[in-house]
């Protein structure tokens, strides 16, 4: 499936959709805001991958529930439970909805400039796991079952860049 950033879920003049595969940050720092990417994940089985571009330390990947990042008016809330995402940022903070273990807590694996994420979307066994290319980082959330959801990016500061890799590539094993 090729993911692309949406023109419209988004929090509009924060975040600036470049083009379909890029997308910048132009808040002022200190403003968690998110964009989201379409289409929908669906119930089967899906893989994106992200690379952040920016020169930023704080940057988040994730999935969302659109209803709720849209009734939040795409601001990143975490201090609650109801926040409607699974996110985890590059400073290795795990964000959930689900999991008060797993929510605002430093538990998964830091990623830098150029780093690319792999997030495997698993609606079948209710799991959303992340993979750094080219290491042995992973990290692993447990999800609820939902036709809502939406890869997304939450940004903190200002011009922070990232892209959508929608390229294949084969592993021999």
């Amino acid at each position: 499936m090729m993911f692309s950033f949406s023109s419209t879920l988004h929090y509009p003049g924060i975040v600036e959709v470049i083009d379909k595969t890029h997308s910048k940050s132009i808040t002022k720092d200190g403003c968690y805001r998110m964009a989201l990417l379409e289409p929908v994940l669906g119930k089967t089985k899906q893989v994106f991958n992200i690379k952040h571009t920016g020169d930023s330390t704080w940057v988040g990947i994730g999935i969302c529930h659109k209803e709720k990042v849209i009734i939040n008016n795409y601001d990143f809330s975490f201090s609650t439970l109801d926040h409607g995402t699974y996110v985890m940022s590059s400073n290795a903070g795990v964000f959930s909805c689900l999991e008060e273990a797993k929510n605002n807590c430093v538990k998964g694996f830091t990623f830098k400039k150029n780093d690319v994420i792999k997030v495997t979307y698993d609606p079948i066994n209710f799991t959303l796991t992340y993979t750094k290319e080219d290491s042995d980082a992973s990290f692993e959330f447990e999800i609820t079952d939902s036709e809502d959801y939406h890869p997304c990016i939450v940004y903190y500061f200002q011009n922070d860049t990232t892209e959508i890799i929608n390229e294949i590539k084969y592993v021999n094993l």
